[in-house]
């Protein structure tokens, strides 16, 4: 009799050795339960083979192929239980945690790029400005420089000029006295003797003759002198009525006038005895060249100027 406790133990059997077993049983081969159970072969490979965990098949879909077949076959319930699929995919409950974070950080990222735009578009616009400042003060420095240069090669002349000029005034005033006198002198034979005598020769008929196309003359000379006097004082109240009148008393000078709204109403170099007259406002901008050399009078009232040799930049009416 054999003792049983030296009796090898039997090992127990997997369900897919009893679907083996079972299938054989019945004379069927793989592909003929294939057709039956529309299983693939692989898939009944598997399952016999106990591969009840396989990476591209997912637990539920082998746990329902597993029981197909074990239905199939007729094999107890039971032997379903001893079977493990691997665990099943859990909830991700920090998924949408997760997928917050990611949110926010493409949107922090975002947030970013946009904070560089801008800062990026103000360095372009601070660059624009100061591009621009500087060249303003580039073309204000070159035209200080044309005015400077121009008053310091006038200035040298200027003092000549005058005196010259004063000795013109000198001769005009010197011609006017003699222009005086002639005109008395020729005046005087008006004061003619009464004629006494008709019986009077030729040529004695003839000097009072002359006498009178002279004084005729001399009248006519007068009326022009007043139709050139009341014309002066005509245009003189015509520039007295301009808001700015500006008279180039010097040799030359360089004057730059621009109105309120800063439009260049003058710039360029004016002679002697050049007149300027603005009526386009009351605010005006003015820069002169050699101040000595002109006359400035704004709303009938005359505009002190320093005459130091250096351009003179100021605003009407005066702060």
């Amino acid at each position: 009799m054999n003792n049983p406790t030296n009796s090898p133990e039997l090992a127990p059997v997997s369900l897919g050795e009893h679907c083996r077993q079972a299938r054989e049983a019945l004379g069927l081969s793989l592909d003929d339960v294939s057709e039956k159970i529309n299983l693939r072969t692989t898939i009944l490979q598997h399952i016999e083979n106990d591969e009840f965990i396989h990476p591209a098949i997912p637990a539920t879909f082998m746990r329902g192929y597993v029981r197909s077949y074990a239905k199939f076959l007729r094999l107890p319930e039971h032997l379903l239980n001893t079977v493990s699929y691997g665990e099943a995919e859990k909830n991700d409950l920090g998924k949408n945690t997760r997928a917050k974070k990611a949110v926010n950080n493409h949107s922090s990222h975002g947030r970013w790029v946009s904070y560089l735009t801008w800062l990026i578009l103000l360095i372009v616009i601070g660059m624009t400005l100061l591009w621009w400042w500087q060249n303003h003060q580039k073309t204000t420095a070159e035209r200080d420089n044309l005015v400077e240069n121009y008053v310091a090669t006038t200035n040298n002349a200027s003092v000549t000029e005058q005196t010259e000029n004063v000795l013109v005034k000198e001769n005009h005033s010197t011609d006017e006295v003699v222009a005086t006198d002639s005109t008395n002198t020729v005046a005087a034979p008006v004061d003619l003797q009464p004629i006494t005598s008709v019986n009077t020769t030729e040529s004695e008929v003839l000097e009072p003759t002359t006498s009178t196309e002279a004084l005729q003359s001399e009248m006519n000379r007068i009326d022009n002198a007043e139709e050139n006097s009341a014309q002066e004082s005509s245009n003189t109240i015509a520039e007295d009525v301009a808001v700015l009148r500006i008279e180039i008393t010097g040799t030359s000078c360089w004057i730059s006038v621009r109105d309120g709204n800063r439009k260049v109403l003058a710039e360029k170099e004016y002679r002697q005895g050049e007149v300027l007259t603005f009526n386009e406002g009351e605010n005006y901008s003015l820069i002169i060249g050699a101040p000595g050399n002109v006359k400035i009078s704004y709303q009938g009232k005359d505009v002190p100027l320093k005459v130091d040799g250096r351009v003179a930049r100021f605003k009407l009416p005066q702060q």
